[in-house]
């Protein structure tokens, strides 16, 4: 908001120029209604609008003093001029509809997904100019020749649109997840104004998105662990108890074998003897230990690359051990989102036991 001007009597060192440049008038300075329940809405003016004002006063005193028809009537006209563009600024944002559609809220590591903002003027008013700033997390790509104000965090998407009467537009942008994380989309700052330009408005629209973007997972042959042996340099030396009603493959049949177990079809088929192998009767349990400490002390800081190594490992092992039929659980030293408590998921073969382990490492922010 533009600044009251001191009263005269105490700007006796300014000259009457600047004195009336900086002086606001009352019905051009920012008009904050709220009348649409968007933040930050306001009517502004620049320096040239308001010099202009000051010329049709100008014009229309001197018209009339001077008995000067044509002055007078210039003055008028300009000055109708000058209302029709305030007024046009003033509505210029009434019933505009600023919304943004991300296509889906889940994403995995490199998967590209689409963002769509989308413009409806629901006024006959148009629009003849408007500009949009979104803000968007600066960790993610955007594929597009998009204009763009950085910061480390945040990324302000900058175009501009016009909308006729009743007119809808839409402006679709890709966005590549090359980062882990819960990344925050929003609020929407547009501004428009007159199509002269000399009135502005200014609005934030709070579209409010999150995307959560899940850790990398990788065979486990990439993290330098034999898939033989993933979870140990030894193996049980005999098996453990198994269920006769949960048939998982046959094979050839080997001394020892217990011969109540020879699969008849299957070795009539083949040729020769086939043993049946059955799941075990007690599911092994695989318990995830992720430590979101990277170094020994917390005021050491962070190191990034090793906590995202860490979660690699975790989502990669998980995947790993779910693939084998394990029981797969995961605890982390770190609070849940929104929470006291730190995160813990029990041990489960549940379809959605890997959404669930990817989810809660992709919320792990680090100390």
């Amino acid at each position: 908001m533009e600044k009251r001007s001191e009263p005269p009597s105490y700007q006796s060192n300014q000259n009457p120029t600047t004195f009336w440049m900086n002086l606001s008038l009352p019905w051009v300075r920012e008009l904050g209604g709220g009348d649409t329940g968007r933040g930050g809405e306001a009517v502004t003016t620049s320096q040239v609008s308001q010099l202009w004002v000051y010329a049709v006063a100008g014009l229309v005193v001197v018209g009339a003093l001077f008995r000067n028809g044509l002055l007078f009537g210039m003055g008028l006209l300009l000055g109708a001029a000058l209302l029709t563009a305030w007024l046009w600024a003033r509505f210029s944002l009434r019933g505009l509809q600023v919304e943004r559609h991300l296509s889906q809220t889940r994403a995995f590591f490199g998967e590209e997904i689409e963002m769509a903002q989308r413009f409806v003027n629901n006024k006959p008013l148009p629009v003849p100019w408007m500009a949009v700033e979104d803000a968007c997390p600066g960790a993610l790509e955007v594929g597009s020749e998009a204009e763009w104000a950085s910061t480390k965090s945040v990324r302000k998407l900058k175009t501009s649109v016009s909308l006729g009467w009743y007119e809808r537009v839409t402006r679709r942008y890709t966005i590549r997840c090359t980062a882990r994380g819960e990344h925050e989309f929003g609020p929407i700052q547009v501004q428009s104004g007159d199509v002269f330009g000399l009135f502005r408005r200014t609005e934030q629209v709070q579209t409010l998105q999150t995307l959560i973007v899940y850790p990398r997972y990788v065979p486990v042959e990439q993290l330098g662990i034999t898939a033989r042996k993933p979870f140990g340099d030894y193996k049980a030396s005999h098996n453990l108890a198994t269920d006769p009603l949960r048939l998982r493959t046959v094979r050839e049949y080997a001394y020892g074998d217990n011969p109540r177990h020879i699969h008849w079809r299957a070795s009539a088929r083949r040729g020769t003897l086939q043993t049946k192998l059955f799941e075990p009767a007690a599911t092994p349990q695989l318990f995830i230990f992720c430590n979101q400490e990277t170094f020994t002390y917390a005021w050491q800081g962070l190191d990034l690359p090793t906590l995202e190594l860490t979660i690699t490992v975790a989502a990669s092992l998980a995947n790993y051990g779910l693939e084998q039929g394990y029981m797969v659980g995961l605890q982390v030293n770190s609070l849940a989102p929104a929470s006291d408590v730190s995160v813990k998921i029990n041990p489960s073969r549940d379809p959605g036991q890997f959404t669930r382990i990817l989810e809660s490492l992709a919320r792990i922010r680090g100390w």
